[in-house]
């Protein structure tokens, strides 16, 4: 999306966060349906809880790097929680 002159910071990071709450939304429904189709044996949600805390924390990671000098360590940490900790990667919460 372009940054248009008719749109302040706040709006663009008000639609920015409803584009990827939407795309989470469908992300977490197929995850949900690839998860069913499968035996449900516990080795799998097993797994299935490791890829996710791996990629977690190797989101958070590189972030931090990104934002090195900025001093959002505590923000980041919020909103990657906020993101994968979600009833959309939390099959128990469903």
């Amino acid at each position: 999306m372009k940054k248009d002159a008719s749109f302040n910071d706040e709006q663009l990071t008000e639609t920015y966060t409803k584009d990827v709450e939407d795309k989470f939304f469908k992300l977490g429904s197929i995850y949900a349906q690839i998860i069913l189709t499968q035996s449900g044996e516990v080795t799998h949600i097993q797994q299935d809880r490791m890829f996710w805390e791996t990629l977690y924390d190797t989101s958070d990671q590189i972030l931090q790097e990104v934002f090195v000098g900025q001093k959002k360590t505590s923000v980041i940490e919020i909103e990657c929680g906020r993101i994968f900790r979600t009833k959309y990667f939390n099959m128990a919460a469903r």
